[in-house]
């Protein structure tokens, strides 16, 4: 139940539907304000600089990658969100959606001459989707790598149930380089340290771009407001945790 909560809740803040709603309510009561308060908002969500600046608001602190892995760190752990499944020929086809992790985290690995290699077998319960751990696991042993040196942690639906998982793994070699997307990189780091790792952070897959601004920009577009939509999901999601950990402690 909690998943979903995780999922649906982030949809009520999102741009889409608080412009609908407001449209809504706006046809319905014959009230202009509220029409213009959902045009306003379409148009800055849907506005390229605003939603770049999301981007970098959400990178800002791991813009600057440390390369040189500590030499007492023994593995290295991938997180899930590198993979996208589709139903092709009525068969479950999975793809690569940000590699970036995967190979960073096998580069990390083997240039390091690093014991372990984790990966994490996310998964949401309405996909009937390999684990992303299985599929990330047979991929690295084919191009090489020991099985006996790949981890993997259990079935987990968030980045919570990933860091307890594998805890229960390393035990009490908890120091590791951690993967994963440089605007996830934030929370991802936070919910390890407060599950007792010491966490050295390699951010990929960056979505800030550096550009010059230009007319084009100032037109509303419908991957711009993806962009919005999706940093403000990860916004709410740093807002849970923080809550959780720092507010209501246990």
């Amino acid at each position: 139940m909690i998943i979903y909560l995780h999922k649906i809740l982030p949809m009520l803040v999102s741009p889409i539907f608080i412009i609908i709603f407001f449209l809504v309510i706006g046809f319905i009561f014959k009230n202009k304000v509220f029409i213009i308060i959902s045009i306003i908002i379409f148009l800055l969500s849907s506005n390229s600089i605003i939603a770049n600046n999301l981007k970098y608001y959400l990178e800002k602190d791991y813009l600057i990658r440390e390369e040189i892995i500590p030499k007492n760190i023994n593995t290295v752990v991938v997180l899930s969100g590198f993979l996208k499944s589709s139903m092709i020929n009525e068969k479950i086809i999975t793809e690569w959606a940000d590699a970036d992790r995967f190979f960073s985290g096998l580069n990390v690995f083997i240039e390091n001459n690093l014991k372990f290699i984790v990966f994490t077998r996310g998964v949401v319960p309405w996909s009937n989707a390999v684990p992303e751990g299985e599929y990330a696991k047979k991929i690295a042993v084919s191009l090489g790598i020991n099985e006996d040196q790949i981890l993997l942690s259990d079935i987990s639906k968030n980045t919570e149930e990933e860091a307890l998982s594998i805890k229960k793994i390393l035990k009490n070699d908890l120091n590791i380089v951690l993967v994963t997307s440089a605007f996830h990189m934030p929370r991802a780091k936070f919910i390890f340290e407060k599950n007792d790792f010491i966490v050295h952070p390699y951010p990929v897959d960056f979505k800030y771009n550096i550009s010059n601004i230009t007319l084009i920009d100032f037109i509303p577009n419908a991957g711009a407001l993806n962009s919005t939509s999706n940093s403000l999901r990860e916004l709410i999601g740093r807002i849970y945790y923080l809550i959780k950990f720092e507010i209501f402690k246990s």
